[in-house]
């Protein structure tokens, strides 16, 4: 029953009450030997039962629970204060219902007890994207928009393709990159040749060491040793027939047959060749070592700039996949020469519509390869959709220009503004309602609770991620959200709904010696179902838990006033 027809059944009980005043009331009179209140619905702590009246005025059965009148004994201990005021005999000013009329408005009385409270506290909050889960889409280099493929609203997964960009710095970096791939490239073959030179070359030297005659030097095989197997060779053979003419002449210089002046010829020639051949061989030792230092070297150089040209290439959204196949998408092989793609598999190639992979071989022309050369995809980091879109078709792009926003829309932060004065009362991991006011709710848990308060709203964030798998939670609409805090150990606590305001002050009612009759009471923390007292009602003491709207409703309209109950 909603209060209005409780209000209208209480407006009907009032006038019940007036005609028991003026007619039905003489029945007491007529029965003066029973003086007790009327039956009352008790629910407290005891779980009292009903009373069973018979016919109205015969003799009453004794009460399955005599509580009641106990009760009203202990009432009149703990309201020793309020009868103080003189009451006169028979003065009765308190609210009489029959028994009838409390079972219509489902009158119910309580004990007051000890409790705790739910203190709740309502924020004023709006609803924002996860910035933790946002992106802003800038591209990594300038350049002209040659397809744009989502718009507003569309949702991406993760590596799907936004748009695609022409731009000539990215083709200026893959030029770069290449440059120092075929540099690479070159120099590992200069050093794998240095190398093979350099151990064919040792080997020549220590075979010209046992001086090998002519016909064993020609019989051997000596492999790739550059200019060194010609210079080497010829200053051996120098060597060797001055040695001959020099053995020669000493042997006829020893004989008398020649003369000093040619023998000394002989040794002196004999000994220049050996002087020569001996610095042929530490120049050629020499030269072999040097050069292959160098080509090592020049290896890691070149490898420092392609590796310099691939970070640039990853600076600018190519991922380390995409790098490696540069070279195979771009035709060219380490060698400077351009040649078609021969991979049936090739993503490129049937993202260009090229399906036939009998003619796959002649699928690229020169023209494509380099116009595909220039161009870059845009694509999306991670699952979301599209909130913002600045791009258009054939639109020159400067650095730094943001083109796609993408937001995960599976969680939201809910922000709460807290007031300054409840600053305190929120910390990490407290528990949050959250209210849209159109039916849809949801909790969450804060896990930012900022410990500034702004200057300007006076106001503190406190921060609920919430789940959004469903989409019921619009990013910038206003919701409220509740805060429960617990207030533990309070004495009295009693039904919200007991308590009434007549004429500016709080009062419950009570039962009274005739009916019920109102108590004046000071009420302290509350929250959405019960309130703290702080004077006026004791523990233990009954009172009216469910009906108290109704009965101040007879009350006003049987002119009762604010003082039933109170003989002034």
């Amino acid at each position: 029953m909603n209060r209005e027809k409780f209000l209208l059944v209480s407006v009907l009980s009032a006038v019940a009450v007036i005609s028991i005043f003026t007619g039905v009331g003489s029945s007491a009179e007529e029965h003066p030997e029973h003086d007790h209140p009327p039956p009352q619905f008790v629910e407290s702590a005891d779980n009292h039962n009903g009373h069973d009246h018979q016919n109205g005025h015969g003799e009453h059965d004794d009460h399955s629970d005599q509580g009641t009148h106990d009760d009203h004994d202990t009432h009149g201990e703990h309201d020793q204060d309020a009868e103080a005021h003189d009451h006169t005999e028979g003065e009765d000013e308190g609210v009489e219902l029959s028994e009838a009329q409390q079972q219509e408005i489902g009158l119910r009385i309580r004990k007051a007890e000890g409790g705790d409270l739910d203190k709740e506290l309502a924020f004023v909050g709006e609803v924002r994207l996860n910035q933790d889960r946002v992106s802003h889409i800038i591209p990594s280099v300038p350049g002209i928009v040659t397809s744009v493929h989502k718009s507003l609203g569309d949702s991406v997964v993760q590596g799907e393709t936004l748009a695609v960009l022409r731009s000539v710095e990215l083709a200026e970096a893959k030029s770069d990159y290449f440059e120092a791939y075929n540099e690479v490239d070159r120099s590992i073959i200069d050093l794998n040749r240095a190398r093979e030179v350099t151990a064919n070359t040792e080997k020549l030297l220590r075979f010209l060491k046992d001086a090998p005659s002519f016909t064993e030097i020609r019989g051997k095989q000596y492999g790739d040793m550059g200019s060194y197997r010609t210079s080497l060779l010829s200053s051996y053979s120098e060597l060797f027939f001055a040695e001959k003419t020099f053995t020669r002449k000493k042997r006829l210089f020893d004989d008398k047959i020649a003369s000093e002046s040619d023998f000394l010829e002989a040794q002196n020639a004999y000994e220049k060749a050996q002087a020569e051949f001996d610095m042929a061989l530490d120049n050629a030792r020499f030269e072999i070592h040097q050069k292959l230092i160098e080509e090592q070297r020049t290896v890691r150089v070149n490898e420092f700039k392609l590796k310099t040209a691939e970070r640039k290439l990853e600076v600018l959204g190519l991922t380390e996949e995409q790098i490696r196949s540069l070279v195979v998408k771009a035709g060219l092989a380490g060698d400077g020469q351009v040649h078609h793609c021969t991979d049936s598999n090739c993503s490129d190639c049937k993202s260009r519509g090229e399906k036939d992979v009998k003619n796959h071989a002649s699928a690229h022309p020169h023209d494509q390869q380099m116009l595909a050369f220039a161009e870059i995809a845009v694509k999306a980091p991670f699952p979301g959709v599209v909130v913002e879109r600045h791009i258009t078709l054939g639109e020159k792009l400067d650095e730094g220009s943001a083109i796609f926003t993408i937001a995960d829309l599976s969680d939201v932060w809910i922000d709460l503004q807290i007031p300054a004065r409840d600053a305190d009362n929120i910390a990490k991991h407290m528990n949050v309602d959250v209210d849209s006011g159109n039916g849809q709710r949801g909790t969450g848990t804060i896990h930012l609770a900022m410990p500034v308060v702004n200057e300007e709203t006076r106001t503190a964030l406190a921060r609920v991620t919430l789940d959004n798998r469903a989409g019921i939670w619009k990013p910038g609409t206003f919701v409220t959200g509740r805060v429960r805090t617990a207030s533990t150990n309070l004495k009295v606590v009693i039904e919200a709904e007991a308590i009434q305001n007549i004429e500016g002050q709080d009062v419950v009612f009570v039962p009274a010696e005739h009916g019920f009759k109102t108590k004046p009471i000071v009420v302290g923390k509350r929250d959405r179902r019960r309130v703290q007292i702080l004077s006026g009602l004791s523990a233990g003491e009954a009172y009216v838990s469910r009906g108290a709207f109704e009965l101040k409703a007879v009350m006003v309209t049987s002119g009762a006033g604010a003082h039933a109950g109170h003989g002034h």
